[in-house]
């Protein structure tokens, strides 16, 4: 069963119950929910390699993507999206500058409600380095842009949210972490994470807010692997890098990695070159192997550059990747397994590969590609799409969470019949009105049992 759609005509704006029924009662799945949303708002030849922030202040979206709009240039341009997925305002210049900019990644700052987009630049004196610039939550530029560091390839950003700063990871001579003050200023120099091995391609850097700590990951051309390496708050290297696995990992990123705070362990997973497959491994807060290195996905005919982000809510992880020209995306069981059916994104028109935002407030994901189902018009655009995540047996109308829908239910209903106090967590509110009535008991009794 692919590509499955949630009747968004029935229910509206979806909001998580967050009193489920306990874990293991009902499998999980996750849902295409709407149709996808092109992000684009200018004719341009190509918007490419977007990636994602969700503000949980404001309750959007913030995507940044290259963009060749201006003659000459590859420049970083930005667009706002709603949590219901409606575009907020139009397209914003973050860097227009005569040289390529390319390859941007972006993270949001709760602490002050703000965005820190990065991204690798060719200009003079810089050539493939490291460069970053803030953004107010409406998407105002906040100061000038600035200097990372010299790892501009491959770039990814952390959010530290018990310090309030960030850090980079990037490649250069080798894979090279920065660290960043909320107001975009460097503290220290540039260190080495890893320079053994002629580290290429980087992969993806977490935040573990339970150790404060990070953890970055590469792979290892000389012994073909890949590894990782656990980085204090402070910059300082704990410990010595950790094998993830013996196979070699594909190009592009090589893995992606993120955080479950519940188990105290990351999931990191990364195409294998040779045999077009979605590996993954567990690895504990402290660094150390958890079981083995596990299949997720088989049989694909490219090597994929996979993303993975962690939910809260449901305590299971999102994983999305590029299979010829479709995304796939793949709801995975805290211990990497898959659950539920994979879902066929945009097939035949994907031309790169997907990065994946968490949306906290709801539990929803949004997962964001290159597309060029417009090329007649001479365009290569950025797409997204919602995804949300419920119990498989689960139907609308189990305002309990048992996945049953019957007089419990029912009577929650008539509970908190009538206008809601809070829009965005009234749990009776089927349809997504602001109001508990006729529509929302219609849609419950056609769901009983």
């Amino acid at each position: 069963m692919l590509a499955k759609k949630l009747p968004i005509t029935l229910i509206g704006v979806l909001t998580i119950v967050t009193a489920r029924a306990s874990a293991g009662d009902c499998a999980l799945e996750a849902l295409l929910f709407g149709t996808d949303i092109d992000l684009s708002t200018e004719n341009t030849t190509q918007r490419r390699t977007p990636a994602a922030a969700y503000s949980s202040t404001d309750n959007e979206y913030l995507i940044v993507w290259f963009d060749t709009r201006n003659p000459g240039n590859n420049d970083i341009f930005a667009q706002r999206l709603s949590a219901a997925g409606t575009l907020l305002g139009t397209n914003i210049p973050v860097m227009e500058f005569p040289d390529a900019q390319i390859d941007p990644d972006v993270v949001y700052n709760g602490a002050d409600n703000q965005y820190l987009a990065s991204w690798r630049t060719q200009q003079a004196g810089f050539f493939n380095d490291a460069r970053g610039r803030r953004l107010a939550a409406d998407g105002t530029l906040v100061g000038s842009d600035f200097f990372i560091g010299t790892g501009g390839f491959e770039i990814s950003m952390a959010y530290n949210s018990t310090d309030n700063q960030f850090l980079s990871s990037g490649r250069a001579s080798g894979i090279r972490g920065q660290r960043i003050t909320n107001a975009g200023t460097l503290i220290g120099g540039d260190f080495i994470i890893a320079s053994a091995g002629a580290p290429a391609p980087n992969g993806e850097i977490a935040y573990n807010p339970t150790a404060n700590e990070y953890c970055a990951t590469w792979r290892n051309q000389s012994d073909q692997n890949l590894q990782g390496q656990r980085i204090s708050a402070s910059g300082t290297l704990l410990g010595s890098a950790v094998l993830i696995s013996p196979i070699f990992p594909a190009s592009g990123r090589a893995a992606s990695v993120a955080f479950d705070p519940v188990a105290d362990q990351y999931l990191i997973i990364f195409g294998e070159f040779q045999d077009n497959e979605i590996m993954g491994q567990l690895v504990s807060s402290s660094g150390t192997l958890i079981g083995g290195n596990f299949p997720i996905a088989t049989g694909l005919v490219s090597s994929p550059s996979p993303s993975l982000r962690y939910s809260a809510a449901s305590q299971a992880y999102l994983g999305a990747w590029q299979n010829g020209f479709t995304i796939v995306a793949q709801l995975l069981n805290s211990d990497g397994t898959p659950t539920g059916d994979p879902l066929s994104i945009a097939p035949g028109t994907a031309t790169g590969r997907p990065r994946i935002a968490y949306n906290d407030t709801s539990g929803e994901f949004i997962i964001v590609w290159s597309d060029n189902r417009n090329l007649g018009k001479g365009q290569e655009d950025s797409f997204a799409q919602r995804i949300v995540v419920l119990e498989k047996e689960e139907v609308f109308g189990d305002l309990d969470g048992d996945c049953v829908v019957g007089a419990t239910d029912l009577l929650i209903l008539l509970v908190n019949w009538g206008q809601c106090d809070n829009c965005d967590g009234c749990l009776a509110d089927l349809n997504g009105d602001c109001t508990v009535g006729a529509s929302d008991l219609l849609a419950l009794l056609a769901n009983w049992g």
